[in-house]
């Protein structure tokens, strides 16, 4: 264990790079997918002491208001000098309303009132047809 070089893991907003706390994360061994810590994020970056070896950073739980970062780092500690890991999050994007919902259902009225004129035009015109 290389006591004297921690790894530096930081867990930051991408608009700002402040620390974002509530992000549940995981640090695994990248050979066996062992999960070496578990923890949620805070306002400090957390540090830990890692043997040599490569290991993967992923995001479990993303912070309230946040997007999950889906893809996890790869990172590689040799010992040799302080390891600083930084994921970034962005806020999720709200999608406003904007009403497409209530135009569908104006579009699928209109379209069935269609389809009764139609209907009525089709049996009008039959009609005159056969009575003559």
């Amino acid at each position: 264990i290389s006591l004297n070089n921690p790894t530096k893991i930081s867990k930051v907003d991408i608009s700002n790079s402040s620390e974002l706390p509530g992000a549940t994360l995981e640090i695994k061994k990248k050979e066996d997918s062992t999960v070496i810590h578990h923890w949620t994020s805070t306002t400090i970056p957390q540090y830990f002491y890692l043997e040599n070896g490569e290991y993967i950073l992923c995001e479990t739980q993303a912070p309230q208001g946040y997007a999950l970062k889906k893809e996890c780092i790869n990172f590689t500690v040799d010992g040799s000098k302080i390891l600083t890991v930084k994921m970034e999050n962005e806020k999720e994007v709200e999608i406003p309303n904007t009403g497409i919902q209530i135009n569908k259902m104006i579009y699928l009225g209109a379209t069935f009132l269609i389809m009764i004129g139609l209907s009525i035009m089709t049996i009008i015109i039959w009609k005159r047809r056969t009575n003559k």
